[in-house]
């Protein structure tokens, strides 16, 4: 890899293995031209000891970076990636990818119509301990600035439907 890129965003499943999300360019030694940008995770069976990089990730070449994972309460971990997929006509939507063998293999990238995004870092974690009386379960949320021009309406969205489908809960900022 020409260089690879931990995240902020980690999880623990219910194995015990850590995964923290990261990001790599292939055969690329610069960071520009981005070229072959994988999405992935780098997971661990020993409480943090010894970590192995998970090669399967975003395809080669989607240009995915940036990424944020979190556990559904089935287990099946939830990517939600950065990328560049529309940037020249202001198109971009958040990339979505689902893993059912603890980081392994990947399904999608979905490119989710609810969360714009000008190509910015975006964070997501799982509401494990939302209040029952709210009701709506254990739902993902997820913040980025949710715009397709500008770095601009810093907002708050949550999925109820394992990140298939997002709902507006609050614009943070301007």
């Amino acid at each position: 890899y020409g260089w690879i890129a931990p995240s902020f965003s980690g999880t623990q499943l219910k194995s015990g293995r850590l995964a923290v999300c990261a990001d790599h360019i292939v055969g690329q030694w610069s960071a520009y031209p981005i070229t072959h940008t994988i999405s992935s995770v780098i997971t661990s069976d020993d409480h943090g000891a010894t970590w192995q990089w998970q090669a399967a990730g975003s395809p080669d070449g989607a240009e995915m970076n940036e990424c944020a994972i979190a556990t559904l309460p089935n287990g099946t971990l939830v990517m939600n990636a950065r990328n560049y997929i529309g940037e020249k006509d202001y198109s971009v939507k958040r990339a979505i990818m689902w893993s059912h063998d603890e980081g392994r293999s990947w399904i999608g990238p979905y490119l989710n119509p609810d969360l714009s995004d000008p190509i910015v870092q975006g964070s997501m974690i799982a509401g494990e301990y939302t209040p029952a009386s709210l009701g709506v379960g254990k739902p993902l949320f997820f913040t980025n600035a949710h715009s397709e021009l500008d770095r601009a309406n810093n907002t708050l969205m949550m999925s109820t439907s394992g990140g298939v489908r997002w709902e507006h809960v609050l614009q943070v900022q301007h």
